[in-house]
């Protein structure tokens, strides 16, 4: 973009390095790290060597005696500088000294803004997000300050650049700077709504959202979400329709709005249909039955139960047939129905030999006899725990309880 120097800010004239000689400068580390400044009190602002203000002082600063744009090859020739310093950078930080890394990066970030401000931007961020990692407070409080700076120049353009504001929002985002990117998505929102971009408005709900997720912010997700459903099926948008709809359902599932969460589920079992991605549908008719247990609703938590055995049966995963034989055993016992509760054992044994699953099968037996028991049927409970004690003996594991359980039936 063009460079406009700032009036205030420039000297009188004086002797600089040319472009090529301040280009072969950035190799000596001492044009690159310059020496620790004394500490300023809190109530002075940061020495240069600590701040992001442009420095029209620096070797490497172009030296302009009209104001004009850089040509294509002083923005190369400075844009080559610049990476030097990057590199620099990420070597002494490599190396463990810390506090030369960050000397070296706040210079580049100084003079990155006579480039473009989508490269400014994007050395902003990398540099922020070290800053963060580090928990150094006064380099991520200067790198949001000036990005709130960039956002209000961009802003203030006829045409804004919503390339830009997102990439200043993600920013934001990187540098858990919470307020600032949610009122940066929230203005791209609005004003991507206002001129029919749906595309813009997507991603900024998309995003918006998870800011939200990150703060463990459910209620404020809803809606975002929400939104963002409607906008993905006016698209006509399956994938993006599909990924709203899991993000609801977790939304849905944390603020224990049950009959949604459902909703969302059935949702989401639809559009994997349509993608024929039936993989991905028995976890989701088993939530949904155990959501209907939840809400004491019966016939629709069995039916759900039977669904879930059905396209688990089709897709050859075992694990959740099982998951949904037990859960409707359980049911059938919650119901005071035990001559069902022992069928769905039944089953739910034949898909625990399918997955050699020795312990589940123990563990069934052990219900199947206590339910034989409750029903005053001796021999059959006898029978259960007896198969339970032959697998407990190869497991090793509760042989005690099983012959306590059948001397407990015995005459």
């Amino acid at each position: 973009m063009a460079y406009s120097p700032r009036p205030h800010r420039c000297p009188q004239p004086q002797p600089r390095l040319g472009w090529r000689s301040a280009a072969v400068a950035l190799m000596a580390l001492g044009a690159i790290a310059a020496p620790h400044p004394a500490i300023a009190s809190p109530s002075e602002p940061p020495p240069l060597s600590r701040s992001i203000e442009v420095d029209t002082s620096d070797p490497l600063y172009p030296n302009l005696i009209v104001d004009r744009p850089l040509s294509n090859q002083e923005q190369r020739i400075l844009r080559e500088a610049l990476t030097q310093l990057q590199l620099e950078g990420q070597r002494q930080y490599d190396a463990g000294n810390t506090e030369a890394a960050f000397e070296v990066w706040l210079r580049e970030l100084r003079l990155r803004q006579v480039l473009s401000r989508r490269e400014e931007v994007d050395a902003l961020a990398r540099v922020g997000g070290v800053a963060w990692e580090e928990n150094r407070t006064t380099e991520v409080r200067l790198i949001g300050n000036r990005l709130g700076e960039v956002e209000q120049m961009i802003r203030n353009r006829p045409s804004p650049d919503y390339g830009l504001l997102l990439q200043i929002a993600d920013s934001y985002k990187t540098l858990r700077e919470r307020e600032r990117a949610i009122a940066a998505y929230t203005t791209i929102i609005e004003q991507a709504n206002q001129q029919g971009d749906s595309a813009t408005e997507a991603t900024a709900l998309a995003a918006l959202g998870e800011v939200h997720l990150a703060w463990f912010d459910y209620a404020s997700a809803q809606p975002v979400y929400q939104r963002l459903l409607a906008v993905r099926r006016a698209q006509q948008d399956t994938l993006g329709e599909q990924q709203a709809l899991q993000k609801l359902v977790i939304v849905y599932d944390e603020t224990a709005q049950a009959d949604d969460a459902i909703t969302a589920r059935q949702g989401l079992i639809q559009r994997y249909r349509q993608l024929n991605e039936l993989t991905e549908i028995p976890p989701l008719k088993l939530a949904i039955a155990q959501r209907h247990r939840q809400l004491g609703q019966l016939n629709a938590a069995v039916r759900a139960y039977q669904e879930t055995v059905a396209v688990g049966q089709q897709v050859g995963y075992v694990g959740y047939v099982a998951d949904a034989y037990r859960g409707l055993a359980e049911l059938y016992l919650e119901a005071d129905r035990p001559g069902d509760a022992l069928t769905a054992y039944r089953f739910l044994l034949d898909a625990e030999r399918q997955s050699y699953n020795t312990y589940g099968m123990m563990d069934t037996f052990d219900r199947i006899g206590q339910i034989h028991r409750q029903l005053g049927a001796n021999q059959q409970a006898i029978a259960a725990f007896q198969r339970g004690l032959t697998l407990a003996q190869q497991l090793s594991y509760r042989t005690d309880y099983f012959v306590a359980q059948i001397q407990s039936v015995q005459p």
